[in-house]
């Protein structure tokens, strides 16, 4: 462009669609980076509700086994038990009802879809033994296979739901960690175009309109001093300062011939355009020459008096245009601190969500924490049933001994069964003998009746004798029967308590594995809090470039004031440059 005011709206044109360009990329780097943040949270909350419903599915099978034996053993905390059953049925549902309706990722929810079937087996069964344990502990204890099996579908279809979280949390990780590498690079471009775009309309300026008019005024000034060999410059510009100078020129000329007119003419002439030369080089461009000069001179003055009115009005596009270029300062620093502002909230929300990440973790944490100790104690648990296994074993032991000895008492007790009949029959041949023997023997044959009394007496105590050790003997081989059916049932009990073990274990494992995850995924908010940081610090950069280009409106500010406009409307209005 030939204008010089056409020059300056073009640059602060192509300033302003810069800043309006970096703006639009910012708000979409802060509306992306927002978006991700909120998935890696929701992301986060959906690990940690399966996570908790994995071991509520666990839990509701430890209730069932309590539940079992405290009903073998009458225990009266068996209905908190059961009550405490129903709660985990309750909790457990919740939670897959929220997995099912997460809407981040759809291979979730499919996922989430299958657990219906096997949930409402698995619950019902746990349900089903509870109630049947009141009443029936023996049927409840049969129903334990099909409750296992139930367990194990349950198991892999929230196996496959934990694949399909994970998967999306390491999706949602990738992506985030792409959009913060692509958004620190469009900030940056940004920050680089607006920036080059403030230096280059510095420049521009010093070098378009700053340094000519330094050079045209310097030059202005010589001539006003008299010196006759001073080239003026800028004659070949084509702008408004071009026309001044050969204006300028021109009249330069022409006050070279009026210096060989008449001696009276040349005295008024060079009074007058001197004083209007003197005022000129002293920047008070409102003065004109009004002396009544005749043809040839009266040209000169209004020559004069032309290029004073053409310099006024270059003068007064330049105040114009350092009015533009203050505006369009005033807007790129308004543009700047907006921009600071929306850095800033965006640090604290990312800052936030870093938080909020790691009260995540720690709760996994403690949740890994909490599944040592439950393994810990479910070894106790484990080897005090092994020994009361042992205990029971002993028992059995005892018991058997019991019966041998009863066996043994009851030989001895035939034994004296027999020497009582065959001292009943002596008894008996002595009272033959002593009958037979008449008079003689009638003491021997009270003394035979009180022996054959006395074995029939002990007869009898070895039938009863041997009628109770009989009956011991029969309990105790119903003991013996009942202790080896206890120590079965603890076996199996000690073997369930070992398949728990081994879960419990698995939970501890997977709960340390997440928290890890955790972690690197903290680590990734840890960066895109400290990449936000960054783009503050480019931001203050540019709000810097923005001061250095007040300050070169300034120095052009001080230039231009150097100049009286006279009493025109541009003339009138201040020019009031403010720190941008």
């Amino acid at each position: 462009m030939k204008s010089i005011n056409g020059k300056v709206t073009l640059f602060m044109g192509a300033i302003l669609a810069l800043v309006m360009f970096a703006g639009l990329v910012n708000v979409w780097i802060s509306y992306a980076q927002i978006s991700k943040v909120n998935a890696i949270v929701n992301a986060s909350g959906l690990l940690r509700n399966h996570m908790e419903a994995d071991m509520l599915h666990d839990s509701i099978r430890g209730d069932v086994v309590t539940i079992l034996v405290k009903a073998r053993n009458a225990d009266p905390d068996l209905t908190a038990d059961i009550e405490r059953l129903s709660r985990n049925n309750k909790l457990l549902m919740e939670k897959l009802q929220l997995d099912l309706s997460y809407q981040g990722d759809r291979t979730v929810r499919d996922a989430a879809a299958t657990v219906d079937a096997p949930l409402a087996a698995y619950t019902g069964k746990a349900l089903a033994i509870a109630e049947q344990a009141r009443s029936n502990p023996e049927t409840a204890t049969a129903m334990l296979p099909e409750f296992q099996s139930a367990f194990e579908e349950l198991e892999g279809s929230m196996a496959s739901i934990s694949d399909a979280i994970e998967k999306h949390v390491a999706a949602v990780g990738t992506s985030s960690a792409s959009y913060l590498r692509l958004a620190l690079f469009a900030s940056a471009a940004g920050m680089v175009l607006t920036t080059l775009a403030i230096i280059g309309v510095a420049i521009a300026c010093r070098r378009h309109l700053v340094a000519p008019l330094v050079s045209l005024i310097h030059a202005i000034g010589r001539l006003a001093r008299g010196e006759a060999g001073v080239t003026l410059p800028c004659q070949e510009r084509e702008d408004e300062l071009g026309d001044l100078v050969r204006a300028t020129q021109d009249f330069r000329n022409q006050l070279d011939a009026a210096d060989r007119s008449k001696a009276e003419q040349t005295h008024m002439l060079v009074s007058s355009i001197g004083e209007g030369l003197s005022a000129l080089a002293s920047g008070d461009l409102s003065r004109e020459v009004n002396a009544q000069l005749s043809p040839p001179f009266s040209q000169l003055k209004d020559d004069f008096n032309s290029a004073v009115a053409a310099l006024r009005a270059v003068m007064g596009e330049v105040v114009a245009g350092a009015e533009s270029i203050r505006i369009g300062v005033g807007e790129i620093r308004s543009a700047s601190d907006d921009l600071a502002h929306r850095t800033e909230t965006q640090a604290s929300q990312v800052e936030e969500a870093a938080s909020q990440l790691g009260e995540v973790t720690e709760g996994l944490a403690r949740t890994a924490h909490a599944a040592a100790t439950a393994n810990e104690s479910v070894s106790l648990v484990r080897e005090d049933a092994t020994q009361s296994g042992d205990v029971v074993r002993r028992a059995i032991g005892a018991m058997d001994g019991i019966a041998r000895q009863s066996e043994e008492i009851a030989e001895i007790i035939g034994m004296i069964d027999g020497i009582a009949f065959q001292t009943n029959l002596l008894a008996l041949n002595a009272g033959v003998e002593a009958a037979r023997a008449g008079d003689a023997g009638k003491g021997f044959a009270v003394v035979a009746s009180e022996v054959r009394a006395l074995a029939q007496r002990t007869t009898d105590a070895a039938n009863q004798v041997k009628s109770r050790v009989t009956s011991a003997g029969e309990q105790i081989a119903t003991g013996v029967s009942l202790v080896g059916e206890t120590g079965t049932v603890l076996e199996r009990i000690t073997a369930r308590i070992e398949e728990i073990g081994e879960l419990v274990q698995s939970i501890a494992v997977s709960s340390d594995g997440q928290s890890n995850s955790l972690q690197q995924i903290n680590k990734a908010v840890g960066g895109m809090d400290r990449s936000t940081q960054q783009n503050a610090a480019m931001v203050e950069q540019a709000n810097a470039a923005t001061r250095s280009l007040g300050q070169e409106t300034q120095k052009l500010a001080a230039i231009v004031a150097k100049f009286k406009l006279g009493h025109t409307a541009d003339s009138n209005r201040p020019i009031v440059m403010r720190a941008a």
